[in-house]
């Protein structure tokens, strides 16, 4: 099965950092340190380690947003690589076409389907 994760809001905490700091919360460093969603990670990680397609699609507002999601990977889910990162950098949307590498029969229909599926395993894993 093919599994696709946002990271803001699913995997890890940017609503905190942006609410705490908004001037620094798009930095490499902060997208580096965002506190992690334990029981996310750990379910991606699982997901993962079952030998099952993980994907990581998000956005960053700009290389050195992206730069610092890949540091924050390299820290909590070590076992994902880097082809299977999909960041739109810049004012684009996840979901649009022209700017998804994903494959037309495997693109997503709306971001919130990213929270909601992400919210969903996570439930399922309590």
């Amino acid at each position: 099965m093919t599994y696709y994760w946002d990271m803001d809001g699913v995997l890890a905490n940017f609503h905190k950092a942006y609410a705490t700091n908004k001037a620094t919360a798009l930095s490499r460093t902060a997208m580096a340190n965002l506190e992690p969603f334990a029981e996310n990670v750990a379910m991606v990680r699982n997901l993962i380690t079952k030998g099952e397609n993980v994907y990581i699609l998000t956005k960053a507002a700009n290389e050195n947003g992206k730069t610092g999601k890949l540091d924050w990977l390299a820290k909590y889910i070590p076992e994902m690589v880097s082809e299977r990162f999909i960041c739109i950098v810049g004012h684009g949307k996840k979901v649009d076409t022209r700017q998804s590498p994903l494959p037309p029969r495997e693109r997503l229909s709306s971001c919130d389907s990213l929270f909601f599926w992400g919210s969903y395993f996570s439930a399922l894993n309590r």
